[in-house]
């Protein structure tokens, strides 16, 4: 009897596509500021790299852009970078999103519809272009966004809807397409695929924290990898991929650290 329960076991796992566990295993984590304990108002919300070093935006209370080696994970830099007050201190309405064009740092702020260009060895604002307009009287933010050496991409979530929008360097929106999940937090491009941490806490289909792809432009679903391990590192709020390294930071722990995606 014990058999024939686990070979029909093992036979509804492989119908259903579960034959394998894919999830996320750390390989190296540290706190996110300078101390052994970050406070809630020390998270970093978005990841991005350049040629050299892994860049984290923190934005609560004020903005500062932190400069991490990426191999040790340590803050060897910060640059404070004074955008406009909000409006309302919400803070979902605080900058979410990082991005690097190989020149300037790119920095997406949903109170002011704007994506803020940043010198990124001063932290000086130089300028800004027009964001995606937000829904009235909803719940909705930018959550992440990327540069694919042409094009921005941006997410914006909220209210159990995620959107991705592709915008010409002047901020003109080229396009927009739903991705199939509930909300979504930071965001990765890469060679014409997309990294999102998405968060299907109360979905239908697919409940939990994973680390999704999606091909561009049609934004098919091509893999995910359960945050198995976010019960101790917290939840993933920013990706980025630097030299075939994939990097997130987590809260409540605070940490930014290197994962490998793994499949058992």
């Amino acid at each position: 009897m014990k058999k024939l329960i686990l070979v029909v076991g093992i036979l509804t796992q492989s119908f259903l596509g579960f034959s394998q566990f894919s999830g996320v295993k750390i390989i190296k984590s540290q706190p996110v500021c300078k101390h052994d304990v970050c406070t809630y108002k020390q998270k970093v919300v978005s990841l991005t790299h350049d040629d050299n070093y892994i860049y984290g935006l923190k934005t609560y209370p004020n903005e500062l852009i932190y400069i991490y080696n990426p191999k040790t994970l340590k803050i060897i830099d910060s640059l404070k970078i004074n955008l406009p007050n909000n409006k309302i201190d919400v803070m979902y309405k605080h900058a979410r999103g990082l991005t690097y064009d190989g020149k300037h740092l790119w920095v997406a702020y949903t109170d002011k519809e704007k994506i803020y260009k940043i010198d990124k060895h001063t932290g000086k604002v130089l300028g800004s272009i027009p964001g995606p307009p937000l829904p009235k009287n909803e719940y909705r933010r930018y959550d992440g966004i990327d540069f694919d050496g042409k094009y921005f991409w941006l997410i914006m979530s909220g209210d159990d809807n995620v959107e991705l929008f592709k915008l010409k360097k002047s901020g003109k929106v080229l396009g927009k397409k739903k991705i199939d999940s509930t909300f979504s937090l930071g965001m990765h491009y890469n060679n014409k695929y997309i990294w999102t941490c998405i968060h299907d806490m109360f979905g239908k289909k697919e409940r939990g924290i994973y680390i999704k792809k999606y091909s561009i432009p049609d934004l098919k679903f091509v893999e995910s990898y359960e945050m198995r391990p976010y019960l101790e590192e917290g939840l993933p709020n920013g990706i980025t991929i630097f030299r075939n390294k994939m990097y997130i930071v987590t809260i409540p722990t605070m940490n930014i650290s290197i994962v490998k995606l793994v499949k058992e």
